[in-house]
């Protein structure tokens, strides 16, 4: 059935009102840092060629709380976004908005962007898939110098005096607009999607900010006091199975261990851990946490972490999945912060505007059973109805 454009709009709006709200609270109770605890359900953010590949139309938002201690308030961070699978077509997309809000809101960030991922289908190898990715953001970052304390405040016998500072903030306290760019390559294997016990293995490398675009409008610095502070390049690698132990048309039992590396000049970070997954009802995981750095002096920190996530059937063409994680670190920074929380979730609808609007229909309107499944063109996705 083909939809025309009107139709699709008039499906999707309706459920952009639930969106919208649960989307702008987090932005209203105080958020912060857009890279998020974990790889698994912030695949995309690491890897821009990871972007559509849920098998729906999904709407998601989430949010982390971090390094919060007795009378400090916790960093926060949020981000929302879209992401869709276009079955009928060899390419993906997805938008998204970081919002981080850190020191009690004294330095904010602001990351607009979109993501574009391209699959490549092989006929003599109908199980394997190169997936390559792309992803831009525009930035921009604010300091609230009201909330500094410069030395022309102080007095050396009384201490602070209260009155107004000498300095002059550059520009009101905003950073330089700056893109910052990323791309991604990934690879994804089937074993034999028909068969009870399928494997699926996908792994890739991602790099981040490794490109500088501009020079005046659109720098690649985002020092707030107009110094020429690049944003150091960022890239990773990760590793990640399924293995379907059990299959019975939608009802399964799943093992998922996976494995991401991280490096940004001096530090580096190694996420590894499993998920267990019960259909597309339950999952929970448990993953260790290292990060490290070479400078003399400064402990490692590593952590546990324990995840689950819940599948709810709303109707027959949507779902939601609710996650919740939870973080606690075993050395490094123990005795000075607190637990992390990250709380999200993803709104999946069984539509697609973008196959609707080239006029061929909506693919995803047949129900498949395996928990994988593959196109006309061996476009390998998830079936997560």
């Amino acid at each position: 059935m083909v939809l025309t454009k009107t139709e699709v709009f008039v499906k999707i709006i309706p459920q952009w009102i639930l969106i919208v709200v649960f989307g702008v609270f987090p932005l209203l109770s105080y958020s912060q840092d857009p890279f998020f605890s974990h790889f698994f359900n912030n695949r995309s953010q690491f890897n821009p060629a990871l972007t559509g590949i849920g098998g729906s139309l999904s709407f998601q938002a989430k949010q982390k709380s971090q390094w919060s201690r007795a009378g400090h308030p916790a960093y926060q961070s949020t981000t929302i976004g879209m992401e869709e699978t276009i079955l009928c077509h060899f390419l993906d997309y997805g938008f998204f908005f970081n919002y981080d809000k850190e020191g009690a809101g004294a330095f904010e960030t602001f990351e607009p962007g979109g993501r574009i991922a391209a699959t490549l289908a092989f006929k003599n190898a109908p199980n394997f898939n190169i997936r390559i990715g792309a992803s831009l953001k525009l930035g921009w970052k604010r300091l609230d110098f009201n909330q500094l304390i410069f030395s022309d405040q102080l007095d050396p016998r009384y201490g602070f005096t209260g009155q107004s500072s000498a300095f002059t903030p550059p520009d009101g306290g905003f950073v330089q607009t700056y893109l910052s760019p990323a791309a991604g390559i990934a690879f994804r294997w089937l074993s034999d999607e028909r068969q009870a016990k399928v494997i699926d293995i996908t792994a890739g490398a991602a790099v981040h900010n490794g490109l500088s675009v501009g020079d005046q409008l659109f720098g690649h610095t985002e020092s707030v006091l107009g110094l020429d502070a690049r944003i150091p390049l960022r890239w990773n690698v990760f590793g990640d199975i399924k293995w379907y132990l059990v299959q019975n048309r939608t009802q399964f039992f799943s093992v998922n261990p996976q494995i991401l590396y991280q490096r940004q000049l001096d530090l580096s970070y190694l996420e590894a851990g499993a998920q267990f997954g019960f259909s597309r009802t339950f999952a929970i995981g448990l993953f260790y946490h290292h990060s490290e750095t070479i400078l003399e002096g400064v402990d490692d920190s590593n952590w546990f972490s324990i995840n689950s996530t819940v599948g709810i059937r709303l109707e027959k063409d949507r779902r939601m999945d609710l996650g919740l994680s939870y973080s606690t670190n075993i050395s490094g920074v123990r005795n000075i912060v607190g637990p992390i929380f990250e709380l999200s979730a993803t709104f999946h609808f069984k539509a697609s505007p973008a196959c609707s609007l080239f006029g061929t229909g909506d693919p995803t309107r047949s129900v498949i059973c395996p928990a994988l499944g593959k196109t006309k063109n061996n476009k390998i996705y998830d079936n997560i109805w």
